[in-house]
């Protein structure tokens, strides 16, 4: 079922959407823009992504969650390679830090579960992890997420 059962990754906590919750993929996801990736560089008020060659403000007004620090922020406005935020988040964005852009959606409530599930149960144990994350993203996407346009 999950092609790597020991990590959380969107491809596979969209195939175990269908398989355990019955919830179809979406089947224009276009029409639900994210961006995952590594920032290289930041503050509290801005992350930095000089692999990224973004639009102007193509992130303005959806939800940036740093996954690494556990925090997120609305993205203010954006050039090619940087969000800057509305709020200031408690811990600047380091170099490293694995991030989520995008409207709040299927990914965001991946996102989101990973922030609140207990980073030491990846440690101990990684399946058990990464189903704990999928589990509560669906009752996150379920009791509080936005429809997903099919």
């Amino acid at each position: 079922m999950l092609s790597n059962p020991t990590q959380v990754n969107l491809p596979d906590f969209v195939s175990f959407l269908a398989t355990v919750a019955g919830i179809p993929p979406p089947r224009k996801p276009q029409l639900v823009p994210y961006q995952m990736g590594v920032a290289t560089g930041g503050t509290t008020q801005q992350l930095t992504d000089v692999t990224q060659a973004w639009n102007a403000n193509t992130w303005q007004g959806m939800t940036l969650v740093d996954v690494t620090q556990s925090q997120a922020s609305v993205v203010a406005s954006n050039d090619a390679t940087n969000l800057a935020l509305v709020s200031v988040l408690s811990t600047s964005v380091a170099i490293g830090d694995q991030y989520y852009v995008g409207v709040d959606s299927i990914p965001t409530s991946l996102a989101t579960a990973q922030l609140i599930v207990i980073k030491g149960l990846a440690r101990v144990a990684p399946a058990m992890y990464v189903q704990a994350v999928y589990y509560l993203a669906i009752d996150l996407l379920i009791n509080f997420g936005l429809d997903v346009v099919c």
